[in-house]
């Protein structure tokens, strides 16, 4: 009793001397959320880092990386009468699409950065998510496969031509509104792989010229209406003639009526015109030097490996910067972006022979300077073969060319 009593004064209580315990609040799991969808805005602004990695923001140089196995290739055009060079993502683990672009001073052989706009006529890859690359999306019944897709402006920049699978849909720019599509396959359509597609127009009309053909590349056209012309022929072919083949050769932009193929490393060059599919022909004056039939025959195969060591460096010589090269037309002669072993110059081609007259080279980051042992070494070399080259446009036959064809720059002066 007198236990119980003091346990009541000193414990609250009389029994097992412990405190009631407070009851406790249920625990309530917060439901996790998930994260916002990636937009197309979140998209771009990672891309915009991965580019400037590779081509810092406002550069005035060449990224090295054109040069190595970063994945870029340097493509020409002419914008608003500029020559304009832009560096392309060819990394399809990327496909960043342009990665910058440069104004070209051609008198001082400066670079003036001019951000990451699409080249006018240009193409790139780009992935495609959920139907849509780079906010251009395909209707819902259009096919949508594969995991990239070939982009191109058109002239004046308010129309783009999106390749998806085997058609081509076309946009307003603008607010990237779906126009109309037509199938790149069919009787007069391309045979085998597309590498690219080209946007030659102006607003309305003009055509998407579309390369491909694997073995036998070749440009097809197609009017911007979905009308399959066919693929570009040689003058004068006869019913079964094959394509003109851009193989060791290159198609480009001549301007704003006309496109151009190089052939074998230019070679020759054909010029078609847009609106009438009219062709003119130009040449140029080769030599086959040291080199045997079987060994030229080899070399425009693509067989380099099977020739002769002089054959070998004569034809790098005469046509390793011109294989693939970009060219435009320009007011008094031919701008030509070189390729090979001259990477980052640019050679002046007389309008109806093809040679050159001059050469530019432009400048590399923190490679040598035009000031230092090795750039002006670089620039004596141009120097001499512009000099070699101007010497042999000289003495070359003009090619039926009369003085007046050449004042007035007819770029089909002189041709068939």
């Amino acid at each position: 009793m007198i236990a119980c009593l003091l346990a009541v004064l000193f414990a609250g209580g009389c029994g097992n001397g412990s405190k009631p315990k407070k009851p406790t609040k249920p625990i309530v799991q917060e439901e996790k959320k998930d994260p916002p969808p990636e937009t197309e805005e979140d998209r771009e602004n990672q891309r915009k880092k991965q580019r400037y990695a590779l081509v810092p923001n406002g550069s005035s140089c060449l990224p090295l990386g054109l040069k190595d196995e970063h994945g870029m290739e340097l493509h020409l055009a002419d914008v608003d009468g500029n020559a304009r060079i832009c560096a392309v993502d060819t990394d399809m683990s990327r496909a960043l699409g342009v990665l910058g672009c440069w104004n070209v001073d051609l008198k001082q052989a400066t670079l003036d950065y001019q951000g990451t706009d699409p080249l006018p006529g240009g193409s790139f890859r780009v992935p495609i998510r959920d139907r849509c690359a780079r906010g251009f999306c395909v209707p819902e019944d259009a096919s949508a496969d594969g995991k990239t897709v070939i982009l191109s402006w058109n002239l004046d920049g308010k129309k783009v031509a999106m390749l998806v699978a085997d058609d081509i849909h076309l946009f307003d720019a603008g607010s990237k509104k779906h126009e109309s599509s037509f199938p790149i396959r069919g009787p007069k359509g391309i045979q085998g792989e597309v590498s690219a597609i080209h946007y030659i127009a102006e607003s309305a009309g003009g055509a998407v010229f579309v390369e491909g053909g694997g073995d036998h590349p070749a440009v097809w056209v197609y009017k911007a209406d979905g009308t399959a012309v066919g693929a570009i022929e040689p003058i004068g072919a006869g019913k079964d003639a094959k394509p003109l083949s851009t193989k060791l050769g290159s198609f480009t932009g001549f301007d704003k009526d006309r496109v151009a193929i190089a052939e074998r490393g230019f070679t020759a060059m054909t010029v078609y015109e847009i609106a009438t599919g009219r062709k003119s022909k130009l040449s140029r004056k080769v030599s086959a030097g040291p080199c045997k039939k079987e060994e030229l025959d080899a070399y425009w195969k693509g067989e380099e490996d099977s020739l002769g060591d002089k054959c070998k460096k004569h034809m790098s010589g005469m046509f390793g910067h011109l294989v693939h090269a970009d060219l435009v037309r320009g007011e008094r002669n031919f701008l030509t972006l070189l390729r090979g072993p001259r990477l980052g110059e640019f050679a002046v081609l007389d309008p109806t022979t093809l040679t050159e007259k001059k050469a530019i080279m432009l400048p590399w980051c923190d490679g040598p300077s035009a000031d230092d042992d090795e750039g002006k070494a670089g620039k004596k070399e141009s120097a001499k073969a512009a000099d070699k080259s101007e010497k042999k446009a000289k003495s070359a036959p003009r090619g039926g060319g009369s003085k007046k064809a050449e004042k007035d720059e007819d770029p089909d002066a002189g041709g068939e």
